[in-house]
């Protein structure tokens, strides 16, 4: 009996491993955020869930996929610690380039073009494969409050585009 060959990467309907450490760094700044805030525990979920939404499609995937994802890397503990252990590699980097930047950036108000106009890639960890996903770009998620009937709306679109 033949085994999976995990060497090859996940299977077609499974985010590849890069994709999914720069959803995943990008969902633990918006966590980060969110805990910040000084709101009431729904408001902060509701808040999160916004940022998800915007995080996901940015990176256009759906939270369906991203679900299914997700579990496939639970379901394969070393797959799993590959993608946690380049995902914190990842959110290390941004770290370590945000204090690299000059005191005087942070002392003046910056517009969001700015900053949302610095690239980088996911740091590719030894133990993340390359697949051929092109390089994601980081941006700082800035939420945009959303109506209850806009979220409805993106999730319609999304069904509307499978």
């Amino acid at each position: 009996m033949f085994s999976c060959d995990k060497t090859l990467g996940p299977p077609k309907n499974v985010l590849s491993e890069r994709k999914m450490v720069s959803i995943m760094a990008d969902l633990h700044v918006a966590e980060a955020r969110v805990k910040a805030q000084s709101v009431s525990q729904d408001s902060a979920r509701h808040l999160y869930s916004i940022y998800e939404l915007q995080i996901l499609d940015k990176h256009n995937v759906s939270p369906e996929k991203y679900l299914h994802s997700y579990q496939y890397y639970l379901d394969n503990h070393r797959l799993m610690t590959r993608v946690h252990q380049a995902t914190l590699d990842t959110l290390t980097e941004r770290q370590r380039k945000l204090e690299a930047m000059p005191d005087s950036l942070f002392d003046r108000p910056k517009p969001v073009q700015e900053v949302s106009s610095l690239q980088e890639e996911p740091v590719a960890a030894d133990s993340v494969q390359n697949n051929a996903t092109p390089a994601d770009t980081s941006e700082l998620i800035t939420p945009v409050p959303m109506l209850e009937e806009d979220i409805n709306a993106l999730k319609r679109r999304r069904k509307k585009e499978r």
